[in-house]
């Protein structure tokens, strides 16, 4: 981040040096107004939204963001080990947090593959599904904290310390352990304890005999239409449709062949979950909890650290592109509630991430 970045609101932009003689902006004491809308940069952007231009473009984005969040979500959940439905409760508080306390107007969060495989690690070893399920919302508590806390004292240098090429090949690592981690489910080999996909070829071959070749060949399909589609939009109007939305109409399809033919085939489904909101408690109750907090920590600072730095390399991006600044001290701040919001609803941690692109392919402009 360029020296003196705090001093520009988001969407204002920074002047050149001052002239000599004439009076430096850090020498004029902010207003009340330009305090609140420092901590709040929702105040500046909104009143200046065009709502005839942008609202159509951003409602059809939500809609699309949203319906894809639903299945996203669902599967990072069972990437952090706790019970589905958490997956889409964490994206029902943070974004809206995020929104309000936020510098990157074409941000959108969510829950995260690289998050979600880190947190996955962290919970593996706390007892049953509803106790790591319990011991997932505690967690996103701590990341909260620990972001917050980041903000409030200005720990955004922090990240100049690591270097670019160590940050690369961290991301393309996770980015491998999470297409290896989805290897199983693909090919339809049922939950064990043997390990991932290598591993049980390695040491437990006779597991390969359940391998399900209609899972296997709905898992190709996906990846092949995913892949395809968007090359053929040039064809015919309804391909370009659908190549515009391919996340959403690849959902729809394999939904209702799932839903259909599922069961006559052995391909696993998600099957029911609860309906409704979810209720909102703090997390931390017991002295029990307290202690599993403390116990958990170092791995709420890890998990922090890392979703700060994927979350404000694409805001930066996204912001350059558009043509104004993200304010790392707001991206810290709008984080940590995101997540402390999240918590209080049984959320696991969420971030800012690939939804960022999704929300672009789809012509949304803002929040």
């Amino acid at each position: 981040m360029a020296a003196g970045a705090d001093e520009y609101f988001p969407l204002r932009t920074p002047e050149g040096p001052p002239q000599k003689g004439a009076a430096r902006q850090s020498d004029l004491r902010p207003s009340w107004k330009e305090r609140f809308c420092k901590f709040l940069p929702i105040l500046e952007w909104l009143p200046y939204y065009n709502w005839k231009e942008y609202g159509l473009k951003d409602l059809s984005g939500g809609i699309t963001l949203g319906c894809i969040l639903v299945a996203q979500s669902l599967a990072h959940a069972d990437l952090c080990k706790v019970d589905l439905i958490h997956g889409p409760y964490s994206c029902i508080l943070p974004p809206i947090l995020y929104s309000l306390f936020g510098t990157c107007i074409h941000s959108s969060i969510g829950t995260g593959g690289l998050i979600s495989l880190l947190t996955g690690e962290q919970l593996a070893h706390y007892g049953d599904l509803e106790q790591r399920t319990h011991a997932g919302a505690i967690f996103t508590l701590l990341v909260g904290l620990v972001i917050t806390m980041m903000g409030v004292f200005r720990l955004a240098f922090l990240v100049r310390f690591l270097s670019k090429p160590a940050l690369s090949g961290f991301i393309t690592a996770s980015a491998i352990l999470i297409m290896a981690s989805q290897m199983k489910p693909m090919l339809g080999l049922p939950k064990s304890d043997t390990g991932g996909i290598f591993a049980i070829a390695w040491f437990h071959p006779n597991e390969l005999a359940d391998l399900r070749p209609a899972t296997i060949a709905v898992s190709l399909g996906a990846l092949g239409y995913l892949s395809i589609i968007k090359r053929l939009k040039s064809l015919h109007w309804t391909l370009r449709m659908l190549g515009d939305f391919k996340e959403l109409s690849a959902l729809t399809f394999f939904a209702i062949a799932a839903s259909r033919f599922a069961s006559e085939f052995g391909v696993a489904v998600v099957g029911d979950v609860p309906a409704g909101l979810p209720g909102l408690s703090l997390p931390l109750q017991t002295k029990d909890d307290v202690a599993l907090a403390k116990e958990m920590l170092p791995g709420a600072i890890m998990v922090a650290l890392v979703t700060f730095l994927s979350s404000f390399a694409g805001a930066k991006k996204f912001a350059m592109q558009a043509g104004y600044q993200v304010i790392a001290i707001n991206e810290l701040l709008a984080l940590g509630f995101a997540n402390l919001g999240g918590a209080v609803c049984g959320a696991v941690p969420t971030q800012c991430f690939g939804l960022t692109l999704g929300g672009n392919g789809t012509g949304r402009v803002a929040q």
